[in-house]
């Protein structure tokens, strides 16, 4: 029996941030066409999201984001109301 888990595309969903609209930071500049996943995001070690179903960490415990090209996609994702804009 095969599971069908459906995906939203980061350039649909609702949480994404896109490259022209994310917060500057680390590696921003470097990587102008990916976008930022908040829900991803981790904060003194920890999730920054407590519903979040996967989180970024690195070595410090600090803090850590996702970047992700548009057509990434994944089960947290939350449509737009309009998919495709902000």
């Amino acid at each position: 029996m095969t599971t069908v888990i459906a995906t939203t595309l980061c350039r649909d969903c609702r949480h994404w941030e896109e490259p022209s609209r994310r917060q500057f930071g680390f590696g921003a500049d470097s990587y102008p066409e990916f976008g930022i996943c908040p829900l991803m995001e981790s904060d003194d070690g920890r999730p920054a999201h407590p519903d979040t179903l996967a989180h970024a960490q690195d070595m410090e415990s600090y803090n850590a984001r996702v970047y992700t090209k548009p057509d990434f996609g994944c089960v947290m994702g939350e449509a737009r109301a309009t998919p495709g804009t902000s």
